[in-house]
């Protein structure tokens, strides 16, 4: 790894495409874009003519090939991609972003370490005291809970709110939106309620796309990362890089 030289490293999500810009080990820059249009990424590349391109993706393999084509010289970090975790993971399914969010974990100091990222899933990551990556959950985020409402039911409509919501709805409209974010925010407040009744010790990191959306108390060991993700794949770009 050169010194003096710009990285950038990508975060392809489901639903937008998050990019940081990185110097002497320092994030300055954060941009997103849409997935569906490639031509401003390739103009912010080309701000930075010469930097190392690192990619991190949950989207698809056909897409993945077509950005890898158009962006030149990126390259994509994967699961079997080195980044010196020590895992008690059982299965090889691991999903690169949470990867990406245990390694940035691992970066951090403390004791046990949750990432909490609120995006088109919810997922819990867990790194104990002494560094080793325990697992986690997922659930359905925000958006799926809409679109699933929509689709198995007969006549409940599909809508897209975000933000808070007041407890008692008084329309569908406002009761689906209820139910969505208050429900999301409720799951979320429990499961760091259950593993504060099983650590000790506890940090806990929100990122996510989706996490704008809740008003998290910021004490009790909860601090907003939106860039955590990203400055996994910097740290697993630092790890392999010669």
């Amino acid at each position: 790894m050169k010194d003096n030289q710009h990285v950038l490293v990508f975060d392809l999500g489901n639903t937008r495409i998050k990019s940081a810009c990185f110097f002497n080990d320092e994030l300055i820059e954060v941009e997103y874009f849409n997935p569906d249009d490639t031509s401003p990424i390739i103009s912010y590349c080309n701000k930075y003519k010469g930097a190392e391109k690192i990619v991190a993706s949950v989207r698809s393999d056909e897409y993945n090939q077509n950005f890898q084509s158009t962006i030149n010289g990126c390259q994509f970090i994967d699961v079997a991609t080195p980044n010196g975790l020590i895992s008690n993971y059982q299965t090889s399914t691991l999903g690169i972003d949470r990867i990406c969010n245990a390694v940035a974990l691992k970066n951090q100091k403390g004791g046990t370490r949750v990432s909490i990222d609120i995006g088109t899933c919810i997922k819990f990551d867990c790194i104990d005291s002494d560094g080793v990556y325990l697992g986690g959950s997922i659930s359905p985020g925000i958006k799926l809970r809409y679109k699933s409402l929509h689709d198995y039911t007969a006549k409940l409509p599909l809508i897209d709110e975000n933000g808070s919501q007041q407890l008692i709805g008084n329309s569908t409209f406002k009761s689906i939106s209820s139910g969505v974010i208050n429900g999301v925010f409720a799951e979320i407040l429990g499961f760091i309620d259950f593993y504060n009744a099983n650590f000790t010790d506890l940090t806990f990191f929100v990122t996510g796309g989706d996490a704008e959306n809740f008003d998290f108390p910021l004490k009790n060991g909860i601090f907003v990362d939106e860039n955590l993700t990203l400055k996994g794949v910097y740290l697993i770009y630092k790890f392999n890089a010669v």
